[in-house]
């Protein structure tokens, strides 16, 4: 005879079967039962039906197994009427570990909650610096207000204050504030960016930047749309994804069909650490966990920059659709152009001579320098934001330069562009990109477009680490500022 593990393992088990065979469930000893819950090959409805039918057994578990068990529950109204009892029997700890490791219904949390045992473990925690009661608390107000502005803004103060009092990521502090990210990810389109709301948010962030942990894809969706909102772009950005499929050779892509960015979060966290190893080796030393997590967290920040402008470049295109001549609506189209009619390969060995592609890094550095000196203050270590300067200091000084023969040679990316853009479209008339000679010589940085030498100097200055700071924008600033007063001190001589 088959044993009730085997008959519940079968393809195709019906209800009548599973009916038919359930009285056996009272016999099984205490380990048999842990096979069948923990086997995730046995469907979750069979799981469910033995829970809300073998009380009495079920009752006798031994804590730890009973916990397995009840996490398969859906109807908070049998826990209440059957289970009661035995959860008022949790340790403290035991508690803790059905909230948050165990998955329990939303209405069988509910029913949990109003149990003798947890309300005296919230009271016995509001007098220490504990949380994860509280963290449920907040969670049941999260549910119940999703949509109600005014309490989501007394739910973020309660946030804030509870971070003050942790040193380590929780999975009570991790579950509650994922879920008030995703419930102003919800309501952000009526949400104002001054509202209190978005720095709650902003904040949850900054605590899991210091904690050590790496951004979640709640924390990165939020992100986005927060910067879009910033940067007048929700027109023009209506999607966010942030995916665990493999990313193959791209950390993530700007769809301008969809109007939406689309991040690969896990093959982001895996490749990264061989990226920057190959920018610049033993720059950043990654042997700690912490370093590791300011290096992808830096590189996410700038990844989501990257893909930003090019956001902010499918705006122009609709901007300046009905002026063709345009040279910045010219560079966009062109490299449209490339894009499609070059297969992958060519695209991949030939990615950084896109001059979309160029703009779009000099704008993530830049931006990402703004940002950890205004949003992000305080908020990463000042030692790897000195190398992260470094580092994008020296990939804008490879962009404006390429080896020749006798050495390197100080070149645009828009010039580098034109050259690729006349050698791989043959047989289509040659289109001049002319230099724009705009005195916003930032405005020419972030356009891929010429700067003056001695400025590329200063810049390379800081790549090569001979000029430290921790600000990369505010030192080009002040390179520019410098080059500008030096022509006027000049002119003035002459004159």
């Amino acid at each position: 005879m088959k044993s009730l593990y085997e008959i519940l393992k079968e393809e195709n088990l019906s209800l009548e079967t599973l009916k038919a065979n359930i009285g056996r469930f009272v016999f099984l000893s205490d380990d048999e039962v842990k096979k069948i819950f923990t086997d995730e090959e046995i469907d979750f409805d069979y799981k469910t039906f033995i829970v809300e039918t073998c009380f009495n057994r079920i009752n006798r578990l031994p804590n730890d197994i009973f916990m397995i068990t009840i996490s398969y529950l859906e109807q908070g109204k049998i826990l209440k009427e059957h289970y009661q009892e035995k959860i008022e029997s949790l340790t403290e700890n035991e508690l803790i570990n059905l909230l948050y490791k165990e998955n329990c219904s939303a209405e069988c949390v509910l029913e949990i909650m109003s149990t003798s045992v947890y309300k005296d473990s919230l009271k016995k925690e509001k007098e220490t610096n504990g949380h994860y009661f509280q963290c449920t608390e907040l969670l049941k107000e999260i549910y119940l207000n999703e949509t109600d502005l005014t309490k989501l803004d007394e739910i973020g103060k309660t946030l804030d204050d509870i971070a003050k009092n942790i040193e380590a990521k929780t999975e009570a502090y991790e579950m509650v504030t994922n879920n008030y990210i995703a419930a102003i990810i919800n309501n952000i389109e009526n949400i104002k960016l001054e509202n209190q709301i978005m720095n709650h948010a902003i904040e949850i962030i900054k605590k899991q930047i210091k904690l050590g942990e790496i951004l979640t894809p709640k924390m990165l969706e939020f992100y986005i749309l927060y910067r879009a909102k910033d940067l007048k772009l929700e027109e023009y950005l209506k999607h966010v994804y942030i995916t665990y499929q493999d990313g193959k050779n791209t950390a993530g892509y700007f769809s301008k069909e969809e109007k939406a960015i689309k991040l690969f979060y896990e093959s982001f966290i895996k490749t990264y650490e061989k990226s920057y190893k190959k920018l610049k080796p033993n720059v950043i030393e990654i042997s700690k966990e912490k370093d590791f997590s300011f290096l992808v967290n830096q590189a996410l920040l700038q990844s989501i920059s990257h893909e930003l402008n090019h956001v902010i470049d499918f705006k122009r295109l609709n901007i300046l659709k009905d002026k063709k001549q345009n040279n910045l609506y010219n560079q966009i189209i062109y490299s449209h152009i490339l894009r499609i009619i070059s297969d992958d390969k060519i695209y991949e060995e030939n990615h950084d001579d896109f001059i979309t592609e160029n703009r779009a890094d000099i704008f993530s550095f830049i931006d990402f320098s703004i940002q950890t000196n205004k949003i992000f203050k305080d908020t990463f270590d000042e030692i790897n934001l000195k190398k992260i300067s470094s580092i994008n200091a020296e990939r804008i000084i490879k962009m404006y330069t390429e080896k020749t023969g006798k050495g390197l040679k100080v070149i645009s990316p828009i010039k580098k562009f034109a050259k690729f853009y006349k050698n791989n479209l043959e047989g289509m008339s040659e289109v001049k990109l002319e230099d724009q000679t705009s005195d916003a010589i930032l405005a020419n940085l972030l356009n891929g477009d010429d700067i003056p030498i001695d400025i590329i100097r200063k810049i390379n200055d800081i790549a090569i680490g001979k000029k430290i700071t921790t600000n990369l924008y505010l030192e080009i600033i002040s390179i520019i500022n410098e080059y500008n007063d030096t022509l006027k001190q000049e002119k003035a001589i002459k004159i």
